[in-house]
């Protein structure tokens, strides 16, 4: 199977890996002497949505793998409440448990799914989907409406206000500043209010509406004048859902096969300079990567690797011995990082931390 297009590895991707290979590759530290009993630490993680009564067996051996990948062979794992994953370690004699690591690593859990893609002309958007948007939206620019007063009435806390709601992640942090901006840099709507409508210091008193949903916009500096002129500026953003983010995410297929059913990844070398990596599938994966392919051939799939579409290769033939090779623009560190991950367990939604126990 070759890759229709070349793949480009999206940034969030790329941390996931390094952060993985961090966590794999760290020694833990040994304690001083031998504890007196064994301590085990219980915690609730959950999924996006109820684990299937069928994928069970293939969950909980998944979160057994990654469990064992990092050092805890003595665990305990049940799945309750439709997507909720209970799990509990004991603690390893001479090693210090490190809960934020461990933690962050099972939150790290790789998410992995092969997509076939949807007929276009089933690619609608429902009248139910539609209400749905326009109350969503409704709500958004409500919201905004509420933080725009408040900051009118209490300029001070424009940048807090920031900081605690904005959706734009380039900014937020920074209590909305941007620095530097020129004329051609921003949404059309943006430059009118802070080069035409607002003098240095003040806040614009009406929600300003782009393609991203409701601004709300102060000017902090400007320098030059003509083309040369630039304004440091701070925003708050509300997105706003679109129709095309709808199609967009109906556009490829659920199928089925997810990390849970990969038994092993392993880097390949198909020429110089050329990688790629195999995927190995247990049983079920096996079928199902078979049933997949017969049904698609000469149609695309979509590999997606913790929630990033990393290619859509075009099926040449039905694949029935359980191997998929992804070939494409990769390093060699890219394919040894991929292999690594996806080997030590891979599942198909996020985990996030439900709640924590004590220890016992």
């Amino acid at each position: 199977m070759n890759m229709k297009k070349t793949i480009f590895f999206a940034a969030i991707f790329l941390v996931a890996l390094t952060l993985t290979a961090c966590v794999l590759g760290k020694k833990k530290e040994e304690g001083q002497g031998q504890p007196t009993a064994k301590i085990s630490h219980s915690y609730t993680f959950e999924v996006a949505r109820d684990i299937a009564a069928n994928e069970k067996d293939a969950y909980l051996k998944a979160i057994k793998k990654r469990l064992q990948v990092y050092g805890y062979n003595e665990n305990t794992v049940e799945i309750s409440e439709g997507k909720k994953i209970r799990l509990a370690i004991t603690e390893v004699p001479g090693v210090i448990f490190l809960e934020n690591e461990f933690l962050q690593y099972m939150v790290n859990t790789p998410t992995f799914e092969i997509r076939t893609e949807e007929e276009p002309a089933k690619l609608i958007v429902s009248a139910e989907e539609k209400a749905q948007l326009e109350k969503f939206n409704n709500d958004a620019k409500a919201k905004t409406q509420g933080l725009l007063e408040g900051i009118l009435a209490n300029p001070d806390t424009f940048a807090q206000v920031a900081k605690d709601n904005s959706e734009d992640v380039g900014s937020r942090d920074k209590g909305g500043t941007y620095t530097g901006i020129k004329k051609g840099q921003l949404v059309p709507e943006y430059e009118d209010v802070i080069f035409n409508k607002l003098k240095v210091g003040e806040i614009y008193p009406q929600l300003v509406a782009t393609q991203y949903g409701w601004h709300i916009i102060k000017k902090d500096a400007e320098r030059g004048e003509g083309e040369t002129k630039e304004i440091d500026t701070s925003h708050i953003l509300i997105s706003k859902r679109t129709e095309q983010q709808i199609l967009a995410a109906k556009q490829w297929l659920e199928t089925g096969l997810t990390g849970v059913y990969i038994d092993k990844v392993n880097p390949v070398q198909q020429a110089e300079n050329s990688f790629a990596f195999q995927i190995l599938f247990d049983e079920t994966g096996k079928q199902l990567l078979s049933q997949i392919t017969k049904n698609n051939v000469n149609k695309p799939l979509a590999i997606f690797i913790d929630g990033v579409g990393i290619g859509t290769p075009t099926v040449q033939n039905e694949i029935t011995n359980g191997e998929l090779v992804i070939t494409g623009d990769f390093t060699q560190e890219n394919v040894t990082a991929i292999a690594q991950r996806l080997s030590s367990g891979a599942i198909q939604f996020p985990l996030s931390l439900v709640a924590p126990a004590a220890a016992q």
